[in-house]
């Protein structure tokens, strides 16, 4: 299930809403002082991926992604487009 999870973050518009959420955590971190340092209390990440069943995604092959792509073959349905 986390190679599934791995390679449908490669998917272009889950990849853009990741960057996007990554852009709006910074701006929201929260830094304080403590000790005379910074300190920074993150977001934890929101899960924009899942993998559930009958979800669909576009992936663009190469051949690094081969082995992964044929360990996860029996749990996939691959449709060219």
């Amino acid at each position: 299930m986390l190679t599934i999870e791995r390679l449908m973050r490669l998917d272009p518009d889950t990849a853009r809403a990741l960057r996007h959420a990554h852009a709006k955590r910074q701006q929201r971190l929260n830094v304080f002082n403590r000790g005379n340092r910074d300190w920074t209390s993150r977001e934890t990440c929101g899960r924009i991926v899942r993998c559930l069943p009958g979800q669909s995604w576009k992936l663009v092959f190469n051949l690094n992604l081969k082995s992964d792509l044929d360990s996860v073959a029996p749990y996939l349905a691959v449709k060219g487009g």
